[in-house]
Order: structure tokens, then sequence, then C-alpha cells
């Protein structure tokens, strides 16, 4: 999975395979829970919803956002349980560690390190996470690449990419000002990975030179 984007700088943990991606919103105002909710939504994401394993990125995020954030979390109290919104469906979580009360589970930083808390809806919140479970490449339509090339969005930017494979790679001839002076050839230049989505293309695409 790679994060993309053209709405928040998406940001993924990739020491893990399928690992969710997180974006830090810049809320102008004070949000409540169901404002928060709906703007996660129009980034085509939402609210977080982590398991206990993939909160070391969020915790991360949290401290660069201030020493006592907290956010809200796309997690209710339902049924004397709490519920993960993911893709508008409410599912059991495994969250164990805080007791069913209130209404939502928000995420605050302590000294401690991270910590769930019950919490209401209209609490009010100055940061706000949102997450994507489902990001991967997108090819982009009504943009065009020169031929040969694939066009495809990758975080915060569309880029066209040009996947040659040589017949030897270990040739003396395909060293590097050869191969810099193919990508010159047309009319590219060599990969200069960026990002995290532009390290995963060239791990995807090891045995070929990008342009």
């Amino acid at each position: 999975m790679i994060c993309f984007d053209g709405t928040l700088t998406w940001k993924q943990d990739l020491n893990k395979r399928g690992t969710p991606c997180f974006g830090v919103a810049k809320v102008k105002s004070a949000m409540d829970w169901n404002k928060a909710n709906d703007y996660c939504k129009e980034t085509g994401g939402q609210l977080p919803t982590p398991r206990n394993d993939e909160s070391r990125l969020l915790e991360i995020m949290l401290s660069e956002i201030g020493s006592e954030a907290k956010i809200p979390l796309g997690i209710v109290h339902e049924k004397s349980k709490w519920m993960y919104i993911r893709d508008g469906q409410k599912n059991d979580s495994d969250l164990t560690n805080v007791k069913p009360s209130l209404e939502i589970l928000r995420l605050s930083t302590t000294t401690a390190g991270l910590q769930y808390e019950a919490a209401l809806k209209k609490d009010k919140y100055t940061a706000v996470v949102c997450e994507h479970r489902n990001s991967a490449l997108s090819v982009i339509e009504k943009q065009a690449c020169d031929n040969g090339f694939v066009l495809l969005a990758i975080n915060n930017a569309s880029k066209c990419y040009l996947f040659h494979e040589f017949p030897n790679p270990l040739m003396d001839a395909n060293d590097f000002k050869a191969v810099s002076s193919y990508c010159k050839s047309q009319s590219g230049e060599l990969f200069e990975p960026i990002d995290s989505g532009d390290l995963l293309i060239m791990q995807s695409k090891h045995s070929e030179k990008i342009c």
C-alpha cells in the first residue's frame, strides 16, 4: 500500500506491510467529533482507527503537534463495547484497555506515551488526524504522459514514470553515465525518490531502471 492524495501529507510506517496512512489536518478553528469526521471524509479518508500495533507512528505525529495533543478517533461506544468505524461500517475493535463509556474514544499524549480516553462527541479539538486504509497507486485520468511513460499519483504529486529493463544490468555499458544518458534521450531524468511512496515504487521495480 502506498500513501497518496493531494489533500494532506500522508505518512506511513514502512517497517510493517499493510499499515494505514495517517495525515495531520491543519485545523483553523476547533472541531468537534462530527466536524472532524466530516473533514476526514472530504479528504477521502476517515478518523483514525488504529490497532494496538499501529500506534507508534501516531505517537510520533502527536508529539510533533504538541506535548498535550489530543485527537478524536473513529471509535464509538455502542452496545457496551468499542466499535471501529471503517469505510462507513461498524465492527468490533480489539481495544480492551479502556472500559466502554461516554460516546467516543480519543487519543492523547502523556509523559508515559499514548493514552486512550473516553470522550463526548461535542468535545473540541485543535488537531485532527485522518487515516487512509485503502491507499494504493492511482492512475490519473484527464492527464497524459509521453509514449511509454505511466502517470501515477504518489502522495502530494502526480509524476510520469518510465520503467526500462536493460538486458544485462551488470554490463559496463549500463553504468550510471549510460543509464543517465538513456533517460535524457527519453526526455527524462534518473529517478530520485523524495518520499515513502517513491521508495516503494523503487522497491517494487528494483530490477529495472526508472526515469
